[in-house]
């Protein structure tokens, strides 16, 4: 056949398909060939290599944190260990006989729904009531090193009930009396432990599922101090609380009215009883710090209402003012309000010697003969 001529059998005749190896490299990169997939996987291998890099290095400064920075503590509650209000009643509770952590701290709710304090003392005989919100609770600290848990201590053949409950306010302690006072042996001696949020309304457990952004923040306070670090670090906390906090304290404010209504009822039912009735003022972390007079003007007011109606108080502002440690440190990290141990500690030694002075004069176990004593000696 001439050169260049096809024949013509070739000419009709198609051509056999080839065989591809589908599994050499060479047929796929034929089909990636600067393709949109290969700059997809080359994106998504970056990104996969980002993240774990990013999380290797977060988890390091997590744990590095945590040896550095071991006072930090974290925050938030668990939700299992509160109960909603029963039906037609108003207080939210502690779960009788749970355990569970709150703000790092392992605690354990007694089988009458308050925090045990590990007395031995029996729940029939003479008895002290604690009122107050998060900070009488001691969230953050071991129950032995709360001034509640110290005040059994020292105290153990008297039972020390601490009704405390995270959001608690002044409507929710004078629940909290009316129940104690319809038992067959009612407590002997009534210490609200007050603290100046008490005028904000009342604390209500979320109805419904919690936000996504609500969930991850939670976590968060839960389980990273890197977290909390960060939060004190780039924010003054303890600041915004007390600002906030302060425009409660006008004669005017509604809300303030109401708070001290309510204490002069909660007083009103205790003096009929025959029941020594103290308030303990707790100052914010902020105003130890500051040591601005104009600053005590909540404490000033309050004062001069509860004096009015014949209320006796304990202000414990000057307390931490004087005391050696900066302000910091008598209050958890970066938070204005909680205490630390050695706040915890400060209070009950204030508290301890404020009852000192009327237990001579007549023990709380006689707590009818004991109400001239205490407000002879009021400060």
């Amino acid at each position: 056949m001439p050169p260049g001529k096809v024949d013509q059998k070739q000419r009709t005749q198609p051509a056999a398909p080839q065989k591809i190896d589908v599994t050499t490299g060479a047929f796929r990169r034929s089909i990636l060939k600067d393709g949109a997939p290969l700059r997809l996987l080359r994106w998504l291998g970056f990104a996969v290599y980002l993240v774990v890099m990013v999380s290797v290095l977060l988890v390091a400064v997590e744990f590095l944190v945590r040896w550095s920075f071991p006072h930090i503590n974290f925050q938030d509650a668990e939700r299992s260990l509160l109960l909603p209000p029963a039906p037609g009643g108003s207080l939210v509770r502690w779960r009788p006989g749970a355990s569970g952590v709150v703000f790092g701290e392992s605690v354990k709710i007694d089988r009458f729904g308050y925090r045990d304090l590990q007395g031995g003392a029996s729940v029939t005989g003479p008895s002290w009531l604690l009122l107050g919100d998060s900070v009488a609770f001691g969230v953050g600290v071991a129950a032995k090193d709360t001034f509640a848990g110290k005040l059994q201590a020292a105290h153990p053949a008297i039972k020390i009930w601490n009704s405390a409950v995270i959001g608690y306010s002044v409507g929710d302690y004078l629940e909290v009396v009316k129940e104690f006072l319809a038992k067959p042996t009612p407590p002997s001696l009534v210490i609200l432990f007050y603290c100046l949020n008490d005028p904000a309304p009342r604390f209500q457990l979320p109805a419904g599922p919690v936000p996504l952004s609500e969930e991850v923040l939670g976590l968060l306070r839960r389980h990273s101090k890197l977290y909390m670090l960060m939060k004190g670090i780039l924010a003054d906390r303890s600041k915004t609380y007390f600002l906030n906090d302060f425009a409660y304290y006008n004669a005017a404010n509604p809300a303030f009215r109401q708070t001290v209504e309510v204490l002069g009822e909660t007083h009103a039912l205790l003096k009929k009883a025959g029941i020594p009735f103290l308030v303990v003022v707790l100052p914010y972390e902020y105003q130890v710090r500051q040591r601005d007079a104009k600053d005590l003007a909540p404490q000033r007011l309050l004062d001069s209402k509860l004096r009015a109606l014949g209320i006796p108080t304990l202000d414990l502002y000057d307390t931490f003012a004087a005391s050696a440690r900066p302000s910091k440190d008598l209050f958890l990290y970066a938070d204005g309000i909680h205490l630390s141990r050695e706040g915890h500690d400060l209070v009950f030694r204030a508290v301890s010697s404020r009852l000192a002075k009327a237990e001579a004069r007549q023990p709380f176990s006689r707590p009818q003969e004991t109400r001239q004593g205490m407000n002879r000696d009021r400060e």
